[in-house]
């Protein structure tokens, strides 16, 4: 008789579980010139398991979007966010996050994450960017870095491989690098 009470508090013990679609996205973005290199990075994690301590699945991806006319076309993202706690057998969640990043030789990387719908829309105009120069060759380096190494332990697609090669080879050969402090970078 003593077990059932045991029992019945140990299946009453909570749950809590919520879901919802996500959607979010970028406006379309309008750059000074066609030598200004466009990357769609999404980020996304997956934790589900028993007693709290479940694996945690993390994909990262950045690829090259096109840039048409010195406009970036708006970027798009639709998925279904939950969370889900069964105490203390298991819990679980899901969310993805997505930004555009803004690459311009000379220039410091320019980041615009995705806004929920409601912010997206507006009046169709494509958005600036601001950007900040990069005076030294370290920043110029930081830059392509930032996009080609984003996540150090994903591999990156070929696009954005070659990308990465022509331009540490453009630093490698810019006027910067003659500089007796850039003889180590």
């Amino acid at each position: 008789m003593r077990k059932l009470p045991a029992l019945t508090s140990l299946l009453l013990t909570g749950c809590l579980g919520f879901g919802y679609p996500s959607i979010s996205g970028t406006p379309a973005v309008a750059v000074p010139s066609d030598e200004v290199r466009a990357f769609r990075v999404v980020s996304e994690d997956w934790m589900s398991g028993p007693w709290m301590t479940g694996p945690i699945t993390v994909a990262n991806s950045v690829e090259e979007i096109p840039v048409k006319d010195c406009v970036v076309a708006p970027q798009h993202d639709t998925f279904f966010a939950y969370y889900y706690l069964v105490f203390p057998v298991a819990n679980g969640s899901h969310s993805r996050t997505i930004e555009v990043l803004f690459y311009r030789p000379g220039y410091e990387l320019a980041e615009l994450p995705a806004r929920p719908w409601w912010r997206t829309c507006g009046s169709g105009m494509p958005e600036k960017v601001a950007w900040k120069e990069a005076p030294d060759l370290q920043s110029q380096r930081a830059a392509v870095s930032r996009i080609a190494f984003r996540f150090e332990r994903q591999a990156f697609n070929k696009d954005v491989r070659r990308f990465a090669a022509q331009e540490y080879s453009r630093l490698a050969d810019c006027p910067l690098a003659a500089l007796p402090d850039a003889t180590t970078t």
